[in-house]
């Protein structure tokens, strides 16, 4: 990770459509020649992300299906950034992006980068292939076993960085913790939530 905080930026413009997208692929070889100097030209990028790695500021990886690129960053039209947005995309979801190329410890990247739009993508999960509990009833189920189970948000646990990794969920019979950064960053205390998930 690029070791000072991203500066929030003045004013950035939202660019109207239709926007001239390029590749990942292309985004790498211009980030490649541009070598650890920025372009100063802006690129529309689009892709699906792939993992949200510092929620404070929306630093991601996004992947076409073929190449991924790091992205130091993203704001919103107001220049605010990711932590403070009302809505925001999350890990699966479909992003397009406008920023400068560089490379950065060997690694191609978009630097900070304006969240041009985002689409949200329902994971594919078939309810009907899980089993309703209480969470009592799940901490007894055997491992493996497919549940789903619904609860309040009680507390939320973080890795290294203040980054969410995690919950604990609890209802009238129990509590137990429900992993997953992407799931962590979607909730805050006291939210009622249904998961579905394998117990382990």
């Amino acid at each position: 990770e690029n070791p000072e905080t991203p500066e929030n930026p003045e004013g950035p413009e939202t660019p109207e459509k239709p926007y001239e997208l390029i590749t990942i692929a292309e985004a790498i070889e211009i980030a490649t020649a541009a070598g650890e100097t920025e372009t100063t030209e802006k690129y529309y990028i689009a892709g699906k992300i792939v993992s949200i790695s510092n929620p404070t500021y929306g630093e991601m990886t996004i992947t076409d299906g073929t190449n991924s690129l790091y992205v130091y960053g993203a704001v919103d039209a107001n220049g605010a950034f990711y932590a403070d947005w009302a809505e925001k995309p999350y890990a699966g979801d479909d992003v397009v992006l406008y920023g400068g190329l560089k490379v950065f410890k060997g690694q191609p990247e978009m630097g900070r980068s304006l969240m041009v739009e985002f689409t949200h993508n329902e994971p594919e999960v078939n309810e009907d292939d899980y089993t309703e509990m209480t969470v009592a009833d799940v901490r007894a189920a055997a491992t493996d076993t497919k549940v789903k189970v619904t609860g309040v948000v009680s507390f939320i646990t973080y890795a290294n960085g203040f980054k969410p990794n995690g919950f604990y969920l609890i209802d009238d019979s129990a509590s137990i913790y429900v992993y997953g950064s992407n799931s962590a960053q979607q909730v805050a205390v006291g939210n009622t939530v249904t998961v579905v998930g394998e117990k382990t």
